[in-house]
């Protein structure tokens, strides 16, 4: 994952729920987040036959598998949307994953935001 990426903040950041790699403990199920310079480690359920392949005006690659190659994140390059793709599962890990919850709660977290810009209660 690119260490500027949203989704690097998602996954690391305390406030979104995620945690900082340091902070961290594989032995409650909190798989590794390292970072290695520019980019950031994550073990994450990633089972697919097809993948993105042409990214389209507007995106950028956040991540990818450094095994294959293949795209893993994908997030808009205006930081003022909350555009995220990801190719794995969160949802098949939430339950025992925190990184897994922390894509969900910044989800949720961007629809409330823009909810209350638009001048609505959600």
């Amino acid at each position: 994952i690119a260490a500027d990426s949203r989704l690097a903040g998602i996954v690391t950041s305390p406030s979104q729920g995620g945690k900082r790699a340091q902070d961290r403990h594989p032995e409650r199920g909190e798989g590794p987040v390292q970072p290695r310079s520019e980019k950031l480690l994550l073990s994450v359920n990633s089972s697919h036959h097809q993948s993105a392949d042409k990214i389209g005006d507007g995106l950028r690659v956040v991540a990818y598998c450094p095994d294959d190659g293949i795209i893993e994140g994908l997030e808009g390059a205006d930081p003022s949307h909350f555009v995220l793709a990801v190719q794995w599962h969160p949802e098949r890990t939430v339950d025992e994953d925190e990184h897994s919850r922390a894509v969900f709660r910044a989800l949720v977290e961007a629809a409330l935001g823009a909810g209350r810009a638009a001048g609505r209660s959600l």
